[in-house]
């Protein structure tokens, strides 16, 4: 599956829909460092998407019009760019992150960034393999 830039107003609800019914318990603790409600979600993506475009962008995998993998790559600054994903648990150990990995990074370096970061709590394994996987420092 190959990721896309998110394109479509549509997308925008693919996308909560995805983090509201995909993303829940011990992988929203994960994705956002705390246990982030609902409504703490989609004001979050609301966000976003206001500021896509320039400093901003969301990179999604589909299957059969649904979102199962996403990159939101932020430019902080000139010079860096921070990347944050998200997986389906159906769709993990697929290379779905990797493939995000690769169109977001692609991204922010066309933009600039010279570093890339994503935050990422201890026990979040899974982020820290493919932060590993693609030259990342791992700072605790």
């Amino acid at each position: 599956m190959i990721p896309r830039k998110m394109m479509y107003q549509e997308d925008e609800k693919l996308i909560i829909g995805h983090f509201l019914n995909d993303i829940v318990g011990e992988d929203r603790y994960l994705r956002f460092g705390h246990n982030a409600s609902d409504e703490v979600v989609v004001q979050y993506l609301t966000d976003s998407f206001k500021s896509f475009g320039d400093t901003t962008m969301w990179f999604i995998t589909l299957d059969k019009n649904e979102v199962v993998g996403t990159v939101h790559v932020t430019k902080d600054g000139p010079h860096y760019a921070e990347m944050g994903f998200t997986v389906s648990p159906n769709y993990r150990n697929q290379g779905i992150a990797q493939n995000l990995f690769h169109r977001g990074s692609t991204w922010a370096v066309v933009k600039g960034a010279q570093t890339l970061f994503t935050h990422c709590l201890s026990q979040n394994k899974v982020m820290q393999h493919i932060a590993r996987k693609n030259g990342m420092n791992i700072i605790t």
